[in-house]
């Protein structure tokens, strides 16, 4: 879920403390976008990555 629904869901004020509270870092999501940064990095054009 995006997190500026789960802002307006939640009554929070600030976008902070649903960034801080309800969004979470999985090992999968890491290594996800530790592949892009490691394409870009090679000049690869990162769209590729999205339809592995």
């Amino acid at each position: 879920m995006q997190p500026k629904v789960v802002q307006s869901i939640m009554g929070r004020q600030h976008y902070s403390t649903t960034i801080d509270i309800y969004t979470h870092v999985t090992d999968a999501k890491f290594e996800g976008e530790i592949g892009k940064f490691g394409l870009a990095l090679e000049g690869e054009p990162i769209e590729e990555f999205y339809l592995i």
